[in-house]
């Protein structure tokens, strides 16, 4: 005798995980309205799913089971962690409201007005009427809620497209106690990934490293590529990096990978353009780099979105935002932002920074002509004015012996200094 299937649905406001670790969850899976996850499981296997579920975490979770998809779905809607035996569908959803069958069917204009008229308020009241009273007088569509009103399916639902998983694990005969350990299996393991990925058409964006050590502890290590690559050596040698920051408590009984594909990159270099490093040595000479200096500041020199002189910061290096901003702004990644531009702008004079600001003393005598002043101030919201706060005033001052100083009086040392020379 076959086992019948047992349905159940789930709602949550972050249903992510769930959605993208399906096929872990049940076999077959749907997409319910509104926005939620209907699976199909074996009745045998309803509990072991049940317990699946649970281990996501999922917030604000709403839950239901049923041997109808139906009666699934309103069981979690209306009555969250509801699990419904054989044969109990239509008698648990008899007491509820007409109007929640908008939840999963579009009700006719004025129905609800209608069923009211005629004393029909309930689940139970609507599907305790006649078939056929009710087709001859509303039409085959109201058949279809009567259906629904008494938990029972109608067609098939359209099930979710595959996503292709990309998972290897080790478990290992013995505790490993060092990291160096690792580095062969990982090794391994990466190169199959890479294998599979590749043979699906696309690239390897970014990798997540679970270790599952002996005391039961986990440990997440994950690293991500500024490019989709295929080069498994490039990415064994990211998660090496990463492996170097970890203290293990015990040993490591098992190694959980995960990829993260991403469409393949295609890059035409021009014969005409020095060679340069590519993208993947780039990435991992900055990975090396942040390992080697964890307290310095690698990244991209980026200006702050402040009114403070001279501001600057570095960011993370990333080439796909480098691609990203290009794009936008409807260039290449080759460009060069206002070359074209080049040939309409006038001639300026460049300003020759003091980095720092360094303390000036001038005469009157020796100054032949200024402009200014220019007053700048801000930052005095912060709270901490030694060090986010600045208040001066800036001059342009020509000097007897020819010189071009811009130079800024400083009010809160009440002092001048030399902001830079004009070339």
């Amino acid at each position: 005798m076959a086992v019948p299937s047992y349905f159940i649905a789930i709602y949550s406001s972050g249903l992510e995980p769930a959605v993208r670790s399906r096929h872990l969850i049940a076999p077959v899976s749907y997409p319910v309205k509104p926005g939620g996850l209907l699976f199909e499981v074996d009745a045998r296997y309803r509990q072991e799913t049940l317990e699946k579920i649970d281990s996501f975490s999922l917030p604000a979770l709403r839950i239901g089971g049923a041997f109808t998809r139906t009666a699934a779905v309103f069981a979690a809607l209306l009555a969250p962690g509801t699990i419904l035996p054989y044969g109990r569908e239509k008698g648990f959803l008899a007491s509820f409201p007409l109007r929640h069958l908008s939840l999963q069917e579009a009700l006719p204009p004025g129905f609800l007005d209608t069923m009211h008229s005629w004393g029909i308020r309930t689940f139970g009241e609507l599907s305790a009427v006649p078939s056929g009273e009710l087709v001859a007088r509303l039409g085959q569509g109201a058949l279809k809620l009567q259906r629904a009103a008494a938990g029972e399916d109608e067609g098939l639902p359209e099930t979710l497209p595959e996503v292709p998983v990309f998972r290897e694990k080790r478990e290992f005969e013995h505790p490993i106690e060092s990291t160096e350990a690792l580095l062969f299996p990982l090794g391994e393991m990466v190169e199959s990934v890479c294998r599979r990925v590749s043979g699906s058409g696309k690239a390897v964006q970014g990798i997540e490293l679970v270790l599952n050590a002996e005391d039961g502890g986990r440990d997440r290590k994950k690293t991500e590529t500024s490019l989709p690559s295929r080069n498994s050596r490039l990415l064994a040698s990211l998660l090496r990096l990463e492996l170097e920051t970890v203290a293990l408590s015990s040993g490591i009984t098992s190694i959980e990978m995960e990829a993260y594909p991403a469409r393949a990159r295609h890059l035409q270099y021009s014969l005409l353009e020095p060679e340069t490093l590519a993208p993947e040595e780039k990435e991992l000479t900055i990975a090396m780099a942040e390992k080697s200096w964890p307290e310095s500041r690698v990244g991209v020199p980026a200006v702050l979105d402040s009114h403070v002189p001279d501001p600057g910061c570095s960011v993370e290096w990333r080439e796909t935002r480098f691609f990203r901003e290009k794009k936008a702004r409807g260039g290449t990644a080759g460009d060069l932002e206002g070359k074209g531009n080049r040939s309409q702008a006038s001639i300026s004079m460049a300003l020759r920074r003091e980095r720092p600001p360094r303390p000036v003393s001038l005469r009157e005598q020796d100054i032949v002509s200024c402009a200014g002043p220019w007053k700048y101030s801000g930052g005095w919201w912060s709270g901490e004015e030694s060090l986010q706060s600045w208040s001066r005033e800036e001059w342009d001052v020509e000097l007897k012996s020819g010189e071009l100083l811009r130079i800024f009086w400083h009010f809160g040392e009440s002092r001048w200094y030399l902001e830079g020379v004009y070339d």
